[in-house]
């Protein structure tokens, strides 16, 4: 019971594009909220990744971000990941791409963070610092900032805040749902940084009840279609099968 894995509530497509949408660009701020939010979504990288991503690790032309470790990039378990982003949504993409051409054109260097933090302007009493509505070659400290402006957006939009990981799984599964062999399952799965299909499925794999109901209603059973990914299928129950052999080994010898 302790290891079960229970579906993840997380955003819709709609909701994403709704808060995106909210965003009107006043300002560098608010085009960078726009931008991070929509790369949040079309990467599915975790906020550690974006947080600590260099503009060097971007080809926006080719829409491939190459999450290096050795350029500070902080993966999980320091994984280089080659990631490409998702066409889910053209007006994200948009975002996305104008964003980073933006940075380079005012002089931000390959070292630079793709998602800078405000510039800090004196206050009028030279006794303390206020953001403004501009940013400056600065990272982060840590993921904490994307969460803030998650919740500050969506308080601004009417909309229910969402964690900046519940975006992954949203990815994934639209990801999944465009598949339709098993080479491109397999990429997905590499495009997340998974080295395994049974990770992307076991752990992102799970369904809300109501998506479960509606996949299964969906489903042709007259066997009047041919499937046209059986073998990928078969191959896929066959390493889910032997990652739980291998649980299995590895809580007998514990």
């Amino acid at each position: 019971m302790a290891k079960q894995s229970e579906p993840r509530n997380y955003p819709s497509l709609e909701y994403v594009r709704r808060l995106v949408a909210s965003i009107v660009p006043r300002n560098e701020i608010d085009m960078r909220d726009r931008a991070l939010i929509s790369f949040l979504l079309l990467s599915g990288m975790r906020d550690q990744a974006i947080a600590s991503l260099p503009l060097s690790c971007i080809n926006e032309d080719e829409r491939l971000i190459v999450q290096n470790p050795r350029l500070g990039v902080r993966t999980k378990f320091s994984k280089l990941i080659p990631t490409t982003l998702f066409a889910f949504d053209d007006e994200m993409l948009g975002f996305v791409i104008a964003w980073v051409k933006h940075l380079k054109a005012k002089g931000f260097g390959s070292q630079d963070p793709m998602f800078p933090r405000a510039k800090l302007d004196q206050g009028k009493d030279n006794l303390s610092f206020e953001s403004s509505t501009e940013v400056e070659p600065v990272y982060w400290n840590g993921a904490g900032r994307i969460r803030d402006i998650l919740k500050k957006r969506a308080q601004q939009a009417g909309l229910s805040y969402f964690p900046p990981h519940t975006f992954r799984h949203l990815a994934i599964n639209l990801a999944f749902k465009a598949c339709r062999t098993g080479e491109e399952i397999k990429a997905i799965s590499q495009n997340f940084g998974h080295e395994h299909i049974a990770t992307t499925v076991t752990i992102y794999g799970n369904y809300t009840s109501s998506r479960l109901a509606e996949i299964i209603k969906e489903m042709d059973f007259s066997g009047r279609q041919e499937p046209t990914v059986k073998d990928e299928i078969r191959e896929l129950k066959r390493l889910i099968a032997a990652r739980s052999n291998l649980s299995k080994q590895g809580q007998t010898n514990e």
